[in-house]
């Protein structure tokens, strides 16, 4: 795959998809971002939507049948809902059921019966062509699709839509069911002729229509299909007046991928870029989802701020003054006034900072700067923190970062990084790929560390370790290195025959790529949303030209570390850090702690509050690696979770 920005472009690679991209369509990609984005308009946001464990009812003689002239291609007259229901800006008292798996809001009759993808199996990476999300149509306005296929009735019969209206106001449910259906057999795509067999069978399934203007989509049981076994494209989302970013939300997931893992998007499945790139939802007969299995869309709420990004560093020296940002936005639908954001750095360092946004309009982000903290000289771990004031929804309200501090390594990787990285190169043309860091005195360069994806076809092929000045100028390069089929997967590091002397303030580490036959991609890649500007850069030639930031193309963080000498040397270690997942989070009755590895004393969980105040503690036992923590009687809000000297948050819900 090829993504040729330019002539000197880097070129990324996804494990998703691979794909080759010509001039013309080069040209139309940037001149489309180069257009300004449209207001949105749909009050939905893709950092609200919900992927929960539920319990599925069926609405057995409750409510009314819907009636459809069949149960293959049709869609049903105007049902009411009960109560006006709030939707991209209008209030509609009716909506209108495909028998293929979405229903549209309103009483204007759909452009046809027939909107699903065109083919089974995804047509070109990022392309899916057909189906009531993609359509411009003005008639596939409102779209609301919990399955949106090419459906039939079920092997087993008894298929049936009905609806149910239940609850007083302000708090009526509209609840709209698909019961024993199945997806058609079709042709896999326009250049493969094979029928994919049906894949879900006596399926049943819902949407959830909440005055509060709240979406689920809740799915019920299936037995598997006549098969074979294979991978289906589904579109499931809702979308306001245009499938574009701002008006759609979308499901996603890979067909091997349990559906408890799906995440959302806030496009029609596009290739944000290679690392972001996007499937539809996906399935398989033998992934299919567990009954309950539900997927909701929250409305936006009057306030509500969302940290979405933290800026810092993976693994920082000791003695290292670091600056840590945030990109906050305003997810809500009033204007935010003076609002606090803290920054609160817990483990081996101590700090605390808060910065006051002044105003923040709705649907505007913004980066925050905190002031700086050095890294003192305790070897260990460290929570870098970032949270508003709780409000309408706290999921968004923390983002916390794990940090280690080191003797003499810059990374921004985390030493275990939560995502499976993929991998950036140049493919066959030179070039130099490098992160940006700041030494705080004079220093010399020991080494250059990579961490080689699996999937970056490197094996047999040459690298170099680099450092570069701040204005672009190559300071020195280590051997040329060939990638050994072991490399994959791990952090290989490249030393400097001599060490490389820098001046106190900014320099670059590269990995410097030569031209070769073989397309290849020796840069681990990690994602991030917003991408952070000043950090990770390219260029298109070893030797010299000018270095491109790669985040207006939306890439980053590059998992190329340096190594240098530190006249600052550990006094001491922190309390060892202890690895520990909290799931569920947020929750609302309790989470499961988990230890990553026993301990053969007893330790100490400690609960605190905003103020850091403790709430709750309890002991674990010497060699426990587990335990439950209620919160069922606690306040809503953000807490903290420490054991040892590690912390996490805790979003109460």
């Amino acid at each position: 795959m090829q993504h040729p920005y330019s002539s000197n472009a880097v070129v990324a690679r996804s494990t998703r998809f691979s794909r080759n991209l010509a001039g013309s369509a080069l040209v139309a990609f940037l001149a489309l971002a180069a257009q300004p984005t449209l207001a949105q308009s749909l009050n939905y946001n893709v950092n609200n939507a919900q992927n929960l464990a539920g319990t599925y009812q069926d609405l057995g003689t409750a409510g009314t049948v819907i009636t459809t002239a069949n149960s293959d291609d049709a869609n049903s007259a105007p049902q009411n809902i009960g109560f006006n229901f709030p939707y991209n800006g209008t209030s509609f008292a009716s909506f209108i059921l495909s028998t293929n798996g979405f229903l549209k809001l309103g009483n204007v009759p759909l452009s046809d019966p027939f909107l699903f993808f065109e083919y089974a199996q995804t047509e070109a990476a990022g392309t899916f062509p057909g189906g009531p999300l993609a359509s411009t149509d003005s008639r596939s306005d409102n779209i609301v699709a919990p399955f949106s296929t090419d459906l039939t009735g079920a092997t087993a019969g008894g298929t049936e839509y009905r609806v149910a209206t239940t609850g007083t106001a302000p708090n009526r449910v509209c609840t709209i069911q698909w019961k024993n259906v199945r997806d058609k057999p079709k042709q896999a795509n326009s250049t493969n002729n094979a029928i994919i067999g049906t894949q879900v069978d006596n399926f049943s399934f819902q949407v959830k229509l909440y005055e509060s203007g709240q979406i689920d989509f809740v799915y019920g049981s299936s037995t598997a299909g006549a098969g074979p076994d294979a991978f289906r494209t589904i579109a499931i989302g809702i979308k306001g007046s245009t499938p574009q970013t701002g008006d759609i939300i979308t499901a996603d997931k890979n067909s091997t991928t349990p559906w408890a893992n799906t995440a959302f998007l806030d496009n029609h499945y596009e290739l944000t870029n290679y690392y972001f790139s996007a499937d539809p939802h996906n399935v398989r007969s033998s992934v299919r989802p567990d009954a309950g299995r539900t997927y909701r869309f929250r409305a936006n709420a009057a306030t509500d701020a969302a940290v979405q990004a933290v800026y810092t560093m993976g693994q920082l020296p000791l003695g290292t003054p670091h600056v840590v940002r945030a990109s906050v936005r305003n997810a809500g639908t009033t204007i935010l006034s003076n609002l606090p954001v803290s920054l609160d750095v817990t483990g081996a360092t101590t700090f605390n900072n808060t910065q006051t946004i002044p105003v923040l309009a709705p649907g505007a982000s913004t980066t925050v700067t905190f002031a700086a903290y050095t890294s003192g000289s305790r070897l260990g771990t460290n929570s870098v923190a970032v949270s508003v004031p709780a409000d309408t929804y706290t999921n968004t309200d923390v983002r916390t970062e794990t940090q280690t501090l080191t003797e003499n390594v810059y990374n921004y990787a985390p030493l275990q990084p939560s995502m499976t990285p993929t991998y950036y190169g140049y493919g066959t043309r030179e070039g130099i790929m490098a992160t940006r860091y700041t030494a705080p005195r004079t220093a010399n360069v020991l080494a250059v560390t990579d961490f080689v994806a699996t999937g970056s076809n490197s094996t047999g092929q040459v690298i170099q370790g680099v450092v570069v000045s701040s204005t672009g100028t190559l300071l020195g390069s280590t051997a040329p290195y060939t990638i050994k089929a072991s490399d994959l997967g791990t952090t290989i590091t490249l030393s400097f025959a001599t060490p490389v002397a820098i001046p106190a303030g900014d320099f670059m580490a590269g990995i410097a790529q030569p031209a070769s036959p073989t397309e290849h991609y020796p840069v681990g890649l990690l994602g991030e949303a917003p991408n952070r500007t000043g950090s990770f850069f390219y260029r298109g030639s070893i030797s010299s030209g000018t270095f491109t930031d790669a985040a207006p193309t939306k890439y980053g963080p590059f998992m190329i570390g340096a190594i240098t000498t530190n006249t600052v040397t550990g006094t001491g270690k922190a309390a060892p850090a202890v690895a520990f997942a909290l799931v569920p989070n947020p929750a609302s009755s309790s989470a499961q702690l988990t230890l990553a590895e026993a301990a053969a004393a007893e330790q100490q969980v400690t609960l605190l509050d905003a103020l850091g105040r403790p709430v709750r503690t309890q002991t674990l036992a010497p060699r426990a690696t587990q335990a439950t923590l209620s919160v069922a009687d606690l306040p809503r809000g953000v807490y903290t979770v420490r054991v040892g000297a590690t912390a996490q948050r805790l979003v109460v819900e």
